[in-house]
């Protein structure tokens, strides 16, 4: 829903980094102690880690997200977030 904030856990389980892009909104990424970082719209996951952040979904529509790398991006390392 609009205005909700939502923590998202991305996992990278494979052996490359990914970029992982959110369009139409920005994020802080959250550091082990769940401290606020930096405000970004694209974070970087290393191989075998994962990477928690935190989102105020506040513009509606249709959002894509995705591994910034196009052949990643490409073979299916994308989706939507629909924020009503």
């Amino acid at each position: 829903e609009r205005g909700e904030t939502v923590r998202i856990t991305f996992v990278n389980d494979t052996a490359f980094p990914h970029g992982i892009h959110l369009h139409g909104h920005h994020f802080y990424e959250l550091a082990a102690d769940d401290s606020l970082g930096d405000l970004r719209d694209t974070t970087l996951v290393a191989a075998g880690e994962s990477r928690d952040v935190l989102c105020v979904f506040d513009n509606p529509g249709r959002w894509l997200i995705h591994c910034h790398m196009l052949s990643h991006a490409i073979g299916g390392m994308r989706t939507w977030v629909e924020v009503t």
